[in-house]
């Protein structure tokens, strides 16, 4: 107990240095707070869907794509359909599956 009082007291002479201990503990634990809260959500959480495990992903060859974007092309992405050609692709999912899609934006 005595060790204790002697830290406050010693805390209580430096006022400075006691608030930039405070703030700097404040900041660290904030900081991880968010990097862990965003961690969380992109990487822990699991997909709504019922077997994550069966994902796949769609690509086409870029000079095949059905899709065009605002600048003509599909800026080196290799997964842009049309909303025609993603139509088409449900229509032909073979079995239980059927594609969904996901809206990009940079």
């Amino acid at each position: 107990m005595a060790r204790i009082r002697f830290a406050l007291r010693s805390l209580a002479k430096a006022p400075l240095l006691s608030l930039v201990v405070v703030l700097s503990l404040g900041l660290g634990i904030g900081a991880n707070t968010a990097i862990f809260s965003l961690l969380h959500q992109i990487v822990l959480r699991s997909l709504p869907v019922e077997k994550p495990e069966e994902l796949v992903l769609l690509t086409s060859p870029g000079e095949f794509k059905g899709g065009r974007n605002s600048t003509g092309d599909a800026g080196g992405l290799e997964n842009v359909f049309s909303y025609r050609m993603f139509r088409e692709l449900e229509k032909r999912a073979q079995g239980r599956t059927s594609p969904a899609s996901r809206s990009h934006r940079s």
